[in-house]
This record gives structure tokens, sequence and C-alpha cells, in this order.
């Protein structure tokens, strides 16, 4: 089983640091899945993504978080060592 733990709406690295040390005393490396601000409009939100993605992003590194996906609008983007050329 793997968790993964949603967050688009943070915007401070503390949240994102209790919420990751949370699921890993659960005994499982979550995947970090946060979102590129595009919801109800024809772009993309450039401020709220920089505002929630920056910080989650940061933690992330911080923690050692390997895997990650960002969501825009219906599309997945990922991110996975060995995967997508890295």
């Amino acid at each position: 089983m793997q968790l993964v733990f949603w967050d688009y709406y943070d915007d401070d690295e503390a949240s994102y640091k209790k919420w990751l040390q949370k699921h890993k005393l659960m005994g499982f490396e979550p995947i970090m899945a946060s979102g590129i601000w595009s919801w109800f409009m024809l772009w993309y939100g450039h401020e709220a993504t920089v505002q929630t993605v920056d910080p989650c992003i940061q933690v992330c590194r911080e923690e050692g978080i390997r895997r990650a996906t960002v969501r825009t609008g219906n599309a997945v983007l990922r991110y996975e060592p060995g995967v997508n050329g890295t």
C-alpha cells in the first residue's frame, strides 16, 4: 500500500513538514501530490501556484521525499527517480 499526501492549499512549510512527518510515522514514505492552480479557469493562477508549490517542494527536498505528483486541471505530472528520463 502507498499513501498519497494531497495538499493543494497550504502555503507554509511548517504545515507540509507536519503532515509529511505524520505520514512517515505510520511507516510509509508518502507520495506528495500538489497542484498547479488551473481549476475553474482557462489559464493557470501563477501567484497561487507559486505560493503553494514552492514551500511544498522545499519541504519535500528537506524530508527526502522521492516521489511527487502535480495536478493541473485534468492532467497529472509525475516525478519519480528513473522515470521520465530522470
